[in-house]
Parts: structure tokens; sequence; C-alpha cells
């Protein structure tokens, strides 16, 4: 990839058979990804060598779409248990946290299941040489790179619209 050809790429990559406002959604949702993803990197001092970036996103219409509504429910659900929650029965089922006692805090997020399929996902790997590097500052390399890949992410939602 070259300068000249690195947006076309990710054209190319983002070129699956759904509508372009569902298109501007993932980008937009890896946007925030990345944008998370840097901030933290900001505050951390990090070296890394030869991580990458993998994004998936749901390619199919339909699946993208049934993800979407599942995810929109479970936000739903989730928000209307926490109000649940925040009644006066904190002691009720748990500790005096309101935290409940005995429900497993440690599942694996990489569960497969009909709720664990996220219609979009972003995730370092590659990482195996990395290591904190205390004393000297952020990784500015992977920053930059970082960087970049929003600047053009950016630039393609701008040729999108």
């Amino acid at each position: 990839m070259t300068d000249d050809t690195i947006l076309k790429g990710f054209k190319d990559y983002f070129d699956a058979d759904i509508p372009p406002h569902l298109r501007q959604l993932i980008i937009k949702r890896f946007l925030k990804n990345l944008t998370d993803f840097a901030n933290v990197l900001e505050k951390t001092e990090l070296r890394m060598y030869s991580a990458s970036l993998l994004f998936v996103y749901e390619g199919s219409r339909e699946a993208l779409e049934k993800a979407l509504a599942r995810e929109e429910e479970e936000l739903k659900n989730s928000q209307e248990e926490d109000e649940d929650e925040n009644d006066d029965d904190d002691y009720e089922n748990g500790n005096s946290y309101g935290d409940v006692v005995g429900d497993d805090d440690d599942a694996d997020e990489d569960d497969v299941g009909p709720s664990s399929c996220k219609p979009t996902n972003m995730k370092m790997i590659d990482f195996a040489h990395s290591y904190f590097a205390k004393g000297i500052g952020k990784d500015e390399g992977c920053l930059l790179g970082i960087r970049n890949t929003i600047k053009y992410l950016t630039m393609l939602l701008d040729v999108e619209n």
C-alpha cells in the first residue's frame, strides 16, 4: 500500500453488499474504537513491534441488520436492568454494593452465542513483541499508525457523503 492506494484499499475492504448508511455506521464505529484506543495509548508507556489491528464487520446486509437490532435490544434490556437494580433492593440478591453474589463475572467474552455476535469488532493482534516501557513515554510510532488509520477512515467517510 502507498499513499496513493491506501484509500482505495480501505474502500475495497468496506465494499460489502450493504447500503451506504450502514457502511458509514460501521466506519464510524471503527473510528470510535480507534479514538478510544489512541486515548489509552497516549497515557501508556508501551512499545509495540509488529502489532496489528484486526477490523471485523458483518458484511451481509440481512445479518448486519439483525445483529444491530439484537444489539439495540440488548442495550435496552441492560438499561432497564440497571434501572431495576437501582431500586431499593441492593441487599436482596447481593452484597451492600448491589453486586449479585454468585454471578459469573468471569464469562469469556469470546464465547460464541447468539448475543455475542457483534456487528463490528476491532482487536489488537500479533502483539507478542510488546512490552511496557516505564520512563520512555508513549509509543509515537504506534500512535502515528492509529492516527493515520483515523485520517483515512475519516477521508473514506467524506467520500461516502
